[in-house]
């Protein structure tokens, strides 16, 4: 009965990342806040309400030995104020002190620590490439059947954001996104009725492209929920050799056609730093897997089996680190694939006739991808 390539692992959680809170101002109105910086003269010439800068207590006003927040500060400076505008005495303005240097612990409000984040940027032209380095699985449960091993990629991705008067603008799209992959390595193949066989070739290629919409939940924080077309190609290739029971092995190839369904999110969580984290479910359209039984005798057929159930899940998080015109990112993921077992099929060869089915299998790789964006 022909073998499959596809593996099974536990799935992990991708955790999505939300913006950061903002903090409203001062509640009391620009009214009442313009009459206590009066009361205090701390408008300067520009006509700026600097509270930091004009309206610092005098170091002679602080109790010795305890220090202050600017929050601390300023609520006395109010309370003064409020204090002599009851008793209709004209308080005396404190002395203009320096702004000090934020400093861990001491002076730097959450409102200024997010003005230090940059918005983030969305590029109508975005390129993404590098290398890939992930463990494959793959497994069929009914022969205690396994193949496994190091993969090495490189990888590619295309983005494209229309302008507003472009045709390929809408209120539903408005990003599109076109990427490829290209893997191989040796891998190990084990099961009950056949044995053992090592260093077996193995590479896959994939073919994607989806279009969605980018959503600026805040200057910061970017959503992002697309669906689109995909592809997926691995040919495992042990023909013309012997397992540890002296089975024969053969050449399979397995094609994948599925329609990709995800969301992605963006936060600038600091200047120069963003991290992104994607959650995708694909939905399995149609398979077909190829046995080149040929290669074990030339009077077999080869078998092509059909297959129409499964389904493949997938997910990732982004280290960026945003540099001038091009950014490095690190990216740990992983795949699955849960492929159901497909019809019978009967194929008649020079001198045999030969029929079976692919049976159910699972495949899983895990790794990280490093590389390049512009």
């Amino acid at each position: 009965m022909p073998r499959s390539t596809s593996c099974f692992l536990p799935l992990f959680a991708v955790v999505l990342l939300f913006p950061a809170a903002s903090f409203a101002g001062n509640s009391s109105g620009p009214s009442r806040e313009r009459f206590i910086q009066e009361k205090f003269d701390c408008v300067n010439a520009t006509e700026e309400s600097r509270w930091e800068e004009l309206c610092f207590l005098s170091e002679s006003d602080r109790p010795a030995g305890k220090s202050f927040s600017q929050k601390e500060i300023r609520e006395d400076i109010i309370s003064r104020a409020l204090d002599a505008a009851v008793s209709g005495q004209a308080a005396e303005p404190a002395p203009p002190q320096p702004e000090p240097a934020p400093s861990p612990g001491r002076g730097w409000t959450e409102d200024e620590a997010l003005e230090e984040i940059p918005p983030i940027e969305l590029k109508a032209q975005e390129v993404q490439f590098g290398t890939e380095l992930y463990r494959y699985t793959y497994k069929e449960p009914v022969f205690n059947l396994e193949i496994k091993g190091l993969q090495y990629g490189v990888f590619g991705t295309y983005i494209y954001r229309p302008a507003k008067e472009d045709a390929l603008r809408s209120e539903v799209l408005n990003m599109y996104k076109l990427d490829a992959r290209f893997a191989f390595g040796p891998v190990d193949y084990s099961s009950d009725p056949s044995g053992q066989l090592e260093d077996e070739d193995n590479y896959a290629f994939e073919l994607r492209g989806v279009a969605g919409y980018d959503y600026l939940v805040n200057e910061r924080f970017l959503l992002t929920g697309y669906g689109g077309f995909g592809f997926r190609y691995l040919n495992n290739d042990s023909g013309g050799r012997q397992t540890t029971t002296g089975a024969y092995g053969y050449e399979r190839v397995s094609n994948y056609f599925y329609f990709p369904l995800g969301v992605e999110t963006v936060n600038q969580i600091a200047l120069g730093w963003k991290v992104a984290a994607n959650l995708e479910w694909d939905i399995f359209l149609y398979g077909e897997q190829t046995s080149c039984l040929s290669d074990v005798n030339s009077g077999y057929p080869d078998l092509e089996n059909d297959q129409d159930r499964g389904y493949g899940i997938r997910g990732s998080t982004r280290i960026v680190k945003e540099g001038e015109g091009v950014n490095l990112f690190f990216e740990p993921f992983f795949r699955y694939w849960r492929i159901h077992d497909s019809e019978v099929t009967t194929a008649v060869g020079n001198v045999y006739a030969y029929s079976g089915l692919e049976p159910d299998n699972n495949t899983t790789e895990y790794g990280f991808k490093f590389g390049l964006q512009y």
